[in-house]
């Protein structure tokens, strides 16, 4: 599971865990991305356990500050990017909600230089939801948009849960 700047987080126990992922197979890097994770404790006190040591660490993520680049692998490196970070919370169908939400924006050299990511958490008696919703796109697109689209899908995926 990923929070904020993709950071992986480990949950805390030894929940049943599911993960679908959904994604643009034509174009990986402007497509529409959306990775989940749904995390089945065996008692709501492990669950919220796990959505409180989500929360800590969305709530501590930098609001702005320069990633610098790094070495992703022998052959691929991450260009620095200047990172700004959301976060929010509610209540949806019941559901306790967390988001994030990180814009990072890369050299103007590039067309689609801004990344939009939505990072929802959810909870509910003894399971613990996790989203990453993402889309590369133009500096002229309204992140409004995108949130919507995020939005209607975390409300689908948490009524098929119930």
């Amino acid at each position: 599971m990923a929070i904020c700047v993709v950071t992986p987080q480990s949950l805390p126990g030894s929940p049943s865990i599911t993960v679908q992922q959904f994604n643009n197979d034509q174009n990986l890097l402007l497509g529409l991305n959306y990775d989940e994770l749904a995390a089945v404790y065996s008692d709501g006190a492990s669950a919220l356990k796990a959505y409180t040591i989500i929360k800590t660490k969305v709530k501590a993520c930098p609001a702005k500050r320069r990633v610098a680049p790094k070495q992703v692998n022998q052959n691929k490196v991450q260009i620095s990017f200047e990172h700004t970070w959301t976060s929010s919370e509610d209540v949806i169908s019941g559901w306790s909600h967390l988001r994030g939400i990180e814009k990072d924006v890369h050299s103007a050299d590039t067309t689609n230089n801004v990344t939009y990511i939505v990072y929802d958490f959810a909870t509910r008696g003894n399971v613990v939801l996790a989203s990453l919703f993402w889309q590369k796109v133009s500096p002229k697109k309204s992140f409004d948009s995108f949130a919507k689209q995020a939005t209607d899908i975390l409300n689908k995926q948490l009524a098929k849960i119930g």
